[in-house]
C-alpha cells in the first residue's frame, strides 16, 4: 500500500512543515535534518526535562540545541532577567543500543543575568534530554529549538 503525505493547510504554519518533512523523510528513509522544539515553565531549581529527543538505531547525530529562558513572575529575582544557550553535540545509537555521547558537549553560547539558572543534555537509554533548571521561587518560561542532522 503506497504511503499518502499529508494534507496541508495553507499558509503553512512551522508545524505543518514539520509534519511535511517527516512524511517525506519517512517515505523516501533520509533522515538528514528534523527541527523539534517544546516550552514549558519552571517555579523552582528543580531540574526538569525541556524536551526529549529520540535517537534513531544505526545513526550518528549531530545536535545543536537554543535554549531562551525568560523570568515571568515569581517572589524572587529581577523583572527582565533572562537567559540564552547553545549546546552542540554528537552521539550515536548502534545495534538497537542505548545512546552514547562522542566526544564532549560544546557550550557554544551562554549569556545569563541569573547564574545558577541552567541547561544541560544527557543521554538516557535512547534518546537525548534537554534538562534546565530555574530558581526558587521564579516562574520562568523556557523554550528550546533543537536541530537533529543524522546519517
Amino acid at each position: 500500500m503506497a504511503q499518502r503525505l499529508p494534507v496541508l493547510r495553507f499558509p503553512l504554519t512551522p508545524f505543518d512543515v514539520q509534519t511535511l518533512r517527516e512524511a517525506i523523510n519517512d517515505l523516501y528513509g533520509y533522515v538528514a535534518h528534523k527541527i523539534t522544539q517544546a516550552k514549558i515553565q519552571t517555579s523552582d531549581a528543580t531540574v526538569t526535562t525541556l524536551l526529549t529527543l529520540p535517537v534513531e538505531d544505526g545513526t550518528t547525530t549531530h545536535l545543536v540545541v537554543d535554549v531562551v529562558a525568560r523570568r515571568v513572575s515569581g517572589s524572587a529575582g529581577t523583572a527582565g532577567d533572562g537567559a540564552s544557550y547553545r549546546i552542540i553535540g554528537t552521539v550515536a545509537r548502534v545495534s538497537g543500543g542505548n545512546v552514547a555521547l562522542i566526544g564532549s558537549l560544546t557550550a557554544g553560547h551562554t549569556g545569563e543575568s541569573v547564574g545558577s539558572w541552567d541547561r544541560t543534555l544527557s543521554v538516557s537509554s535512547q534518546d537525548v534530554l534537554v534538562r534546565c533548571t530555574g530558581q526558587a521561587n521564579v516562574n520562568i518560561t523556557w523554550a528550546v529549538t533543537a536541530t537533529m542532522q543524522s546519517v
